[in-house]
């Protein structure tokens, strides 16, 4: 039995957490692979920008709330 370790959960925010419940229901409706994958690679894109942009209350954790 494997166990998990604090170091292999990250902070996520809530932005995050949102995109991640939206993935699942778009998997969930059968959307094709590659849509998934444009869809990752967009909003991955936008999250990054946001990192870069330093909008930190967009991308706040939700320990920091």
């Amino acid at each position: 039995m494997a166990t998990l370790n604090q170091a292999q959960f990250r902070d996520t925010t809530q932005l995050e957490d949102a995109y991640a419940v939206f993935r699942l229901e778009r998997q969930g409706n059968r959307l094709s692979p590659r849509t998934l994958e444009h869809y990752d690679t967009r909003v991955g894109q936008f999250f990054s920008w946001l990192r870069s942009e330093e909008h930190t209350s967009e991308l706040q954790s939700h320990h920091d709330l």
